[in-house]
């Protein structure tokens, strides 16, 4: 089993090639994807990849950086 243990779906450079990050990834032989988000913003477009993926799965974070904000 291999995992991706840190996939940015939600980042704006790769938000439109999710359906490519999955099938290069599954062909490559990745079987789970960790949905990691570095803002509280992004966390709904995560959450709606864990229903709509069983393969994937959510960390929820807060980037230090952006504590400020």
């Amino acid at each position: 089993m291999l995992t991706d243990a840190h996939v940015n779906f939600s980042h704006k450079d790769l938000i439109n090639s999710v359906d490519q990050i999955i099938t290069e990834g599954r062909e490559g032989g990745v079987t789970r994807f960790l949905a990691v988000n570095s803002n509280l913003y992004e966390i709904e477009t995560d959450y709606n990849l864990v229903k709509n993926y069983e393969f994937i799965d959510l960390s929820i974070g807060h980037h230090p950086y952006l504590c400020k904000r």
